[in-house]
Parts: structure tokens; C-alpha cells; sequence
């Protein structure tokens, strides 16, 4: 924060008061709007050497003007903005706000001023242009707009870009989809997360201070910000993505890199990564003077899953669900969950995966659990998440096919055989062994007859 900025101009208040009610207790928002403080400066009689620099002490120098002794309180006044009592105002979160209202400069209205302009920008403009292609939005995937907090004091917060609540709400979306762990896996690796923020023009009075190889101006065009370090993460991949979807647009395109002996700023994105795992993740913004950033994040996943490093046709463009496709070399696997996976279990996957795998192929998955008593369904799960870690999760059904919850299905078609298309047969099995013995070898099994006449 530059400090001086803050001095001598209109401040107000503005933020969250947590409130009393009948029913319980409510959060409200609140602002004056109205001139309501200010920080004053110190006059140039007593510090006539100002102008050669200044070391601020935030105790001392960024103490705003309230009024004068016996005035009323500022729990006072926000009370009265809310129609409370001031005994039913139980706590806040408010800030200082500048009064300053936007406008355009320049001989013709080139340039817009504003404060907060950091990052109250991108975080419009993403969103709406995030609500504008709602519509058009490709039904395989599942796009989402996040704002995150507190960026200024470290991102760390509850709702900061370090905390969990991003992957938190993604986790609870794709619950609501039958997946398995590695479906989820895949669908987070073939997401692409854009870090939308404000970036650094070349300042005209201070134009050494950027890189003269990648000028940034006001006015021409968003900007790609590319840094050694990875404090901006974007990189080949993700950039030439972003530079296809403007220039399809008609966007025009910058790039911003620091000089190699001045530290820039960080993204939220590098922040965000190490809670939720996109493939690409790059750092656009929009050129502008000399602030720094609050952030917008837009997230786009791809629900479809993965065989072998390609998309699964599906014709009818299943958003976020596994299942299988018609037409492909299909391989099975049908444990009977009777216990933990063992050695003998995950080489049979293995051969079925690979064999499917391949050819092309893909892979179905069914629980032999029609013995219920020997076949918890927890040793079913416990199979399934086994086998999603091991990375050789199935392509589908989603969710699996358990043969205990098939049993209307057999019954429907016994039914039918016995209606007329079969024979009841009272044969023992010692019988139909001794009847097919001769035949062993060549692989055949032979019925004696005893029910065809």
C-alpha cells in the first residue's frame, strides 16, 4: 500500500456489522455514504524535509480524523445507517474507504481513473462475461467463476487463494456426479484456471523502471504476464491458448515480464494450484499504471475423463460422467469383494486393463457381490478406491454395476425362459460332469438329454 495516497482526501466507512435480531443473529452490510474522516498530514512548517522522503509510521501518521471530543461514536452511526439499536450491534468487519468516485482523463476521456480499480475490474468483467456465455457454454464442461479475498494481507485467510474453498466447493459439485477418486483425478488435471488481475503499464515518468523488451501502454490490448520465477505462472501452453481465444475475439494481446533486477508482484494462481490442480494456469490482465491486485479467478473443467491421454467419444456429450461407449473393444473386470484386494485381484485388473487399453479399448467394471453375507459393500469400495489409486480406475458404468442390485433383471429373462424357451432339467451335477468328461479335452461341454424329451 502506498501510504501517502491515503492522506488529506474524503474517507468513509464501509463493511460487514454482525447484528441482533428476534430470530437470531444477522449479518448486514453497511457504507456511509457521506465525506466522514480523514488522515491528515503533518504541515511542511514542522517537517520541512519532507519532500526528500518520507518513512511512515502507520501508528502515528495513518490515524484518521474522527471528530472532536464528546462526538458521537462510530458504533452510533452505523447503528443509525442499519435502523438498529446500537446495544444489538455485536461485532464487525469495517474498513476505511476512499469517496473518490471514478472518472475519465485525458484531452478526449483516453483513460479511467478510479480507485479500487484493482482489482473491482477484472472482478466484473470476468464475472460478466462469465453470465454472457452461460448459454454457450459447451455441455461437457462445468465452468466456474471464483472471487477470492485478502490477497493484500497474504491470501491466507478462510477465504484467501491459500485456503481450501475453491477445491472445497469443486469437491462438493463432482460429488454430486457419480465419479470414482480417479475421475476425479483426471477431471482436475484437464481443467485451466485463469488468474485474471490488473497489470503494470510503463510508467511515463519512470519508463527504466520496466523491461524495455516488452513495453506495456494503457489502452493496448490485455496482457500476458510471463516471470522466470513462476510467481506468474503462465507458460507456453497456457499462453498460446489464451492468445488463440483473443485473437478469435479481436482482442489484441500484450506481454508484460519484470526487468531481471526488479522483483515483481505474485498471482493467486500459483497460490490457488496448490489446493486445486489445473493443467494450465496463466495470468492475463488488463494494463494499468500503478496498483496492485485483489483477484478474480475463472476456472473452465472438462468433465469428460480420459483414455489414454484422449477424450472418449461420446456422442451425446455427457457432461462430468463416466460410462462406457457403444462400439469400442470392451474389457471386464468382476471382482467378488469378499475380502481386501489382494495380489491375485490386481493382476487380473491388470491384465484386463492392459489388454483393453491396448487395442483402444475400454475397461467395464462389475462386483460379483450376489453372496451379500461374504460381500460387504465395503470391501467393494475399498476395491474401487484401491484400484482408482493404482490409476487403473474403470471407464464406466458410472456408478459401478453391482450384480446384488441386478437380481430383477436375471429374474425377468428366467421368467421368460421359463414361459417356454427352456427346459426345467433335474439333473444332479455329478451328473453333467460325467456326462461331459469324454469332452474335456477339446474344451466342450456336452448335455446328456435327460430333459429334452
Amino acid at each position: 500500500m502506498i501510504m501517502s495516497t491515503w492522506l488529506d482526501r474524503p474517507l468513509t466507512v464501509g463493511g460487514r456489522v454482525i447484528v441482533k435480531t428476534e430470530d437470531g443473529i444477522e449479518s448486514r452490510l453497511v457504507c456511509i455514504d457521506r465525506d466522514l474522516l480523514v488522515i491528515p498530514s503533518l504541515a511542511i512548517h514542522f517537517q520541512r524535509d519532507i519532500n526528500k522522503g518520507h518513512t511512515f509510521n502507520p501508528q502515528v501518521d495513518m490515524q484518521p480524523l474522527w471528530g472532536p471530543a464528546g462526538s458521537r461514536t462510530l458504533t452510533d452511526l452505523v447503528a443509525e445507517e442499519l435502523g438498529v439499536d446500537t446495544a444489538d450491534i455485536l461485532d464487525s468487519d469495517l474498513q476505511l474507504v476512499t469517496r473518490q468516485a471514478p472518472t475519465q482523463i485525458g484531452p478526449d476521456g483516453e483513460f479511467f481513473m478510479a480507485p479500487r480499480i484493482d482489482d473491482l475490474e477484472c472482478a466484473a468483467t470476468t464475472l460478466l462475461g462469465f453470465l454472457d456465455a452461460a448459454a454457450e457454454t459447451d455441455s461437457a464442461c462445468a465452468p466456474v467463476w471464483a472471487m477470492l479475498d485478502n490477497e493484500e494481507v497474504g491470501s491466507s485467510s478462510r477465504m484467501g487463494a491459500q485456503s481450501s474453498y475453491l477445491r472445497d466447493v469443486l469437491d462438493r459439485i463432482v460429488d454430486a456426479i457419480p465419479h470414482s477418486g480417479q475421475a476425479m483425478h483426471r477431471a482436475m488435471a484437464n481443467s485451466f484456471m485463469l488468474s485474471a488481475d490488473n497489470a503494470h503499464a510503463t510508467h511515463p515518468n519512470f519508463p527504466q523502471k520496466s523491461d524495455p523488451c516488452a513495453p506495456v501502454r494503457l489502452g493496448g490490448g490485455v496482457v500476458l504476464k510471463y516471470n522466470a520465477s513462476q510467481k506468474y505462472t503462465t507458460n507456453a501452453v497456457s499462453g498460446a491458448i489464451f492468445r488463440a481465444i483473443c485473437e478469435k475475439a479481436d482482442v489484441p494481446v500484450q506481454v508484460f515480464t519484470n526487468r531481471a533486477d526488479e522483483a515483481g508482484g505474485s498471482t493467486l494462481g500459483n497460490l490457488q494450484s496448490h489446493a486445486a490442480h489445473p493443467d494450465g494456469r496463466y495470468r492475463p490482465g488488463s494494463a494499468r499504471d500503478a496498483q496492485r491486485r485483489g483477484d478474480g479467478q475463472c476456472r473452465r473443467r472438462r468433465g469428460h475423463d480420459q483414455g489414454r491421454g484422449r477424450l472418449l467419444p461420446c456422442p451425446s456429450a455427457c457432461p462430468g460422467r463416466r460410462h462406457l461407449h457403444a462400439g469400442m473393444i470392451t474389457g471386464r473386470y468382476a471382482p467378488s469383494p469378499s475380502g481386501r484386494m489382494h495380489l491375485g485381484n490386481l493382476m487380473c485388473c491388470l491384465l484386463a486393463w492392459l489388454s483393453a487399453k491396448s487395442k483402444g479399448g475400454q475397461v467395464l467394471r462389475r462386483i460379483e457381490d450376489l453372496d451379500t453375507q461374504r460381500c460387504p459393500r465395503a470391501y467393494a469400495d475399498a476395491i474401487i478406491d484401491d484400484l482408482a489409486w493404482l490409476g487403473l480406475a474403470a471407464d464406466g458404468p458410472e456408478p459401478p454395476i453391482y450384480q446384488s442390485e441386478r437380481s430383477a433383471i436375471y429374474q425377468q429373462y428366467f421368467d421368460e425362459l421359463a414361459a417356454g424357451a427352456g427346459l426345467p432339467c433335474f439333473c444332479s451335477r455329478s451328473q453333467l460332469h460325467a456326462a461331459s468328461a469324454p469332452h474335456r479335452s477339446d474344451g466342450q461341454v456336452v448335455y446328456a438329454g435327460p430333459a429334452a424329451g
